[in-house]
């Protein structure tokens, strides 16, 4: 077995992680945070983002061993996933708009040393006056020949805005498809598990309260050193809220019993 106690190694929730669960609780992160975490190690890796790639590493690791942690892997799912949106739209925008900025100035890892070197040797050495008067009147200023190109950036920028166009509309199922996933597992999760909402045939709505009161039960009408039994998935709330002690209540700490 892969812990070397066979009932914690039979429990589903112990199983190791598919691609396809990563799927069904990630939804499209589960593509996006991949490139996202390449983009991250190779063009954008410094003191700060290096807790991006431990994170991402880490969480993967012990959620691909158990599938209950995949949990741990949404966090950083969508930091590296809504990054990797980013940097791609924020590419296509500065090439409709004909930006040119320096990735590195804008995260703040631009060496001023360097950068001050390498303006001292690109920067002309001054001359005489008398060779700029000689040189101007040898070279004559020309129409537009260095000038861009307009047809040539139009051309560009037109693409730049299709890739854009085309990358915003083919994104739209998947958006809506995340955002109602998401409202309805916060809808689901956001309720106490021992007090669930229903409706009944005619749509009215109801709240059973049932184990609540079994455990408020068990608390008033069992002695108070009494040894409840009962499947494991209810033996913490048995300690916690009838506040009796359990046969089995979901611990893993030796090999007889969960």
């Amino acid at each position: 077995t892969k812990t070397g106690n066979p009932l914690v190694d039979s429990v589903a929730e112990h199983q190791a992680a598919k691609p396809e669960a990563y799927e069904q609780y990630l939804l499209v992160l589960s593509k996006l945070a991949p490139w996202g975490f390449g983009m991250v190690a190779i063009g954008y890796t410094n003191d700060a983002s290096s807790f991006l790639l431990v994170f991402g590493a880490a969480a993967y690791f012990f959620s691909h061993k158990m599938v209950r942690l995949i949990l741990l892997t949404s966090p950083i799912a969508s930091v590296l996933g809504g990054m990797l949106c980013g940097r791609v739209a924020g590419t296509c925008i500065e090439g409709v708009c004909g930006w040119s900025i320096d990735v590195w100035n804008d995260i703040g890892l631009a060496n001023d040393d360097y950068v001050s070197a390498v303006e001292i040797e690109t920067k002309p050495k001054a001359k005489s006056k008398k060779k700029q008067n000689a040189n101007a009147k040898k070279t004559e200023p020309t129409k537009s020949s260095s000038s861009p190109n307009f047809i040539t950036q139009l051309i560009v920028r037109s693409f730049w805005f299709c890739a854009l166009y085309f990358l915003y509309h083919a994104s739209q199922d998947h958006i809506k498809e995340f955002k109602d996933k998401s409202i309805q597992v916060s809808a689901h999760m956001s309720h106490p598990s021992i007090i669930i909402k229903t409706q009944d045939n005619q749509g009215r709505m109801l709240t059973m309260d049932d184990y609540r009161e079994a455990y408020w039960w068990l608390r008033d009408n069992t002695p108070e050193d009494a040894r409840i039994m009962a499947w494991w998935d209810y033996g913490y709330q048995i300690t916690a809220i009838a506040n009796r002690t359990t046969i089995a209540d979901g611990n893993t700490w030796n090999h007889e019993h969960i």
